[in-house]
């Protein structure tokens, strides 16, 4: 029996950071089906329909074999490879191999450059390439996000923990630490490149909350409708028309593209643009009112301390209370407001400031945002919490960085 091919993996520019996706992940979306499947074409220009996507094939040859398809009104049966790049199917071999020779539609994530010769079979006939990406209904990352978290909630978490329990207490937690740095570092750095594209801090912070709001299963139509909608031309409507009537509208500019099965309905997307139009009622220019809060705060040359002291000795509970009511009108709560403040007032902040290391310690320090369950549980049973080092932002990025990595090996400490 033929070994299963080694994975291949390329690094992609995520929102917060660049992160490594395996083509196993895209596979698996052409498997479930999980784009958009109306309007397919090929790059050519030719209809697609996916009657069957095929026989996922986890060893030598095409990844799906026996596909059915629809091309150019031409019904095929055959096979499909998928790469993220079109000169793989050359730098493979595939041109020269008997074993796709039934090749009947190459599937590519990004874009080919000009110059680069489309797949052709090894008699040399041109095959079919449709381009996914632009029918994704999420960026690579959300999914990359969605399909670690199914992972680690299917999976046996003592399993994954083992090799961390494995370490002393401290080394436990200086790994975690590492590895928040890492995911902090890559934030402010995206953080820099989203205003440098924006504009201007208002645009950017316009632009990022929304996408926060949408969180994993919205975040795509949400950037959307911020790219469409700059924020004073937002806050016109909202000023005329209302919040309700703007909601309405909004949500059905983007009908067809939200995903709504399981979500709560607090993270319905109207709910999640209510809340938004909300605050941009209560305070139009709220971006540069949140960019004062944070410019008049004082962390900077604050001692590396353990969670608990940190929280105590610079009040950070209750500013963020602060910030959250008084400053943002308290249109936006919970774990949701958490994550606003983790995943874009502080690397925005940092950035704009070029203060990486005075904001270091707020966001590690801070609540949890919004994680999955079974992160807690990693944590839990990691058992590097306790009074001093409570749940905290920067443990939960510090579990998430090493699943997303797959960072298993043997690791000696690193001092931040």
């Amino acid at each position: 029996m033929a070994d299963a091919p080694a994975p291949i993996v390329a690094e992609i520019q995520g929102l917060y950071g660049p992160i490594s996706v395996p083509e196993i992940l895209i596979q698996k979306l052409w498997l479930r089906g999980d784009f958009q499947q109306e309007g397919l074409k090929t790059l050519q220009g030719e209809p697609v329909a996916v009657l069957h996507p095929g026989k996922w094939n986890r060893l030598g040859g095409p990844d799906f074999l026996g596909a059915e398809l629809e091309i150019a009104g031409r019904r095929r049966v055959g096979d499909v490879e998928v790469h993220f790049y079109q000169k793989d199917w050359w730098r493979h071999g595939h041109d020269a191999n008997p074993r796709f020779r039934n090749v009947v539609l190459h599937v590519l994530v990004f874009d080919p450059a000009r110059d680069e010769p489309p797949a052709r079979d090894p008699g040399g006939a041109p095959i079919p390439t449709l381009l996914l990406a632009p029918y994704f209904t999420e960026d690579i990352e959300a999914y990359a996000l969605r399909d670690a978290w199914m992972a680690l909630e299917q999976r046996d978490v003592l399993d994954l923990v083992a090799p961390l329990l494995a370490l002393p207490l401290e080394q436990r937690r200086d790994r975690l630490r590492a590895l928040a740095l890492e995911r902090w570092q890559q934030k402010v750095r995206f953080a820099q490149r989203r205003l440098e594209t924006a504009g201007s801090w208002s645009a950017a912070l316009h632009s990022f909350t929304l996408e926060v709001l949408g969180l994993r299963r919205n975040r795509g139509p949400m950037s959307g409708l911020a790219e469409r909608f700059p924020l004073p031309e937002l806050e016109a409507r909202v000023r005329n028309e209302g919040v309700e009537a703007v909601t309405e509208a909004l949500y059905r500019l983007e009908d067809g593209n939200w995903t709504l099965s399981g979500q709560r309905p607090a993270n319905h997307p109207r709910a999640r643009l209510r809340q938004y139009l909300s605050l941009v009622a209560a305070q139009p220019d709220w971006p540069q009112a949140v960019r004062r809060w944070l410019e008049a705060q004082n962390w900077a040359g604050a001692p590396e301390c353990s969670t608990q002291t940190f929280r105590r000795q610079h009040r950070l509970n209750p500013l963020l209370a602060e910030l959250r009511q008084e400053v943002m009108a308290g249109a936006i709560g919970g774990t949701r407001f958490t994550t606003l403040f983790v995943d874009a007032f502080c690397p925005l902040i940092a950035a704009e400031l070029q203060a990486q290391d005075a904001w270091w310690q707020p966001w590690f320090h801070s609540p949890c945002g919004d994680l999955p369950d079974a992160l807690g549980d990693y944590l839990r049973l990691a058992e590097v919490q306790d009074r001093s080092w409570p749940a905290c932002n920067g443990w939960g990025q510090g579990a998430l960085e090493r699943l997303l990595t797959h960072e298993l090996q043997p690791w000696q400490p690193v001092t931040a």
